[in-house]
């Protein structure tokens, strides 16, 4: 055990590393106003630093992935990925060995477009990357590698070394164009008999489309071209959305759907549903609507144990 343990500090870095990338936040000068999502590819950098460190992160995470959140990575981000559950899900399953190479190209086996439905804005690399969908902007020279397979035994020991005690440069790429953390949708779908909606959420992506599924096809949702979102916030436990929806609309929160989120307009129920696979929740907005608040509240035990008295 000892001598694995080692052998991890040496390949991934220790405590002290990860405690240097605490400040990460603080200097991403990178990072627009707007909430967006990062995420990690994972050698020497996790999704999970980088939200201990204050990012908002797609593949961080303090329990296992939701399933909708699994199906997204494995049936739509990853390519050719095995069969997984639906536990940690990420860059990791990507079939890449992240060890090997000095830069890496990901088109082959990740649809980077694709995270963008998600609000992804950002990946962040220990290591150089390439792709028709990411632009470079920040981090250090593409020749600040940490340690590589290919490098001479002296040269690999010196990285390791240096890489144990000192946290690595990190990479900084832009996706360009991530669909907000709250949108109107311009258009309704809704999932095929197959129940694979990969291709339809492609297809959909840069038209703001909601897909449904069909049970939620009487639910009342039509998309308006008149629904403006003025601003939001992010609150504890929800969002508060300001609109102008003089003929109503279709709003859609970025947020993956649990059945314990419930929504109102101005102070009215109205239905919220899952959207894209869940990965998204989508919000009837009723004509003339100024105030759409979304809340999530989950029952504790002592809750559910005093209903059944």
């Amino acid at each position: 055990v000892k001598a694995y343990n080692a052998s991890n500090w040496l390949s991934l870095g220790g405590m002290a590393t990860n405690e240097q990338r605490m400040d990460l936040r603080d200097k991403a000068d990178w990072l627009p106003e707007q909430p967006v999502r990062v995420v990690a590819v994972p050698y020497r950098l996790s999704g999970n630093l980088l939200a201990a460190a204050g990012f908002d992160t797609f593949d961080g995470s303090i329990n296992l992935n939701l399933t909708s959140v699994a199906h997204f990575w494995k049936n739509g981000v990853l390519k050719g990925v095995g069969e997984v559950g639906s536990g940690y899900i990420d860059l990791n399953r990507a079939g890449l060995d992240w060890k090997c190479c000095t830069s890496y190209a990901l088109d082959p086996f990740i649809d980077v477009n694709l995270l963008r439905l998600v609000n992804v804005g950002f990946i962040l690399s220990t290591l150089p990357l390439s792709s028709q969908w990411l632009v470079k902007v920040a981090g250090p020279d593409d020749t600040a590698l940490p340690p590589r397979a290919s490098d001479p035994l002296s040269v690999k020991l010196e990285k390791m070394a240096k890489a144990a005690l000192m946290a690595s440069p990190v990479f900084v790429y832009k996706i360009e164009n991530p669909l907000p953390r709250l949108y109107a949708a311009h258009q309704i779908a809704y999932q095929t008999a197959s129940g694979d909606t990969t291709a339809q959420l492609r297809e959909g992506l840069d038209a703001q489309q909601a897909l449904l599924r069909e049970e939620d096809r009487q639910t009342g949702f039509q998309p308006t071209p008149d629904l403006t979102i003025q601003s939001f916030s992010l609150v504890k436990d929800g969002v508060t959305a300001e609109v102008n929806a003089a003929k109503g609309g279709v709003l859609v929160a970025n947020i993956p759907f649990l059945p314990f989120w419930t929504a109102s307009a101005d102070g009215i129920p109205v239905p919220l549903v899952a959207s894209d696979g869940g990965v998204h929740m989508a919000v009837a907005v009723p004509p003339g609507a100024k105030r759409v608040e979304l809340r999530y509240v989950r029952p504790t035990l002592m809750d559910r144990l005093k209903s059944l008295v």
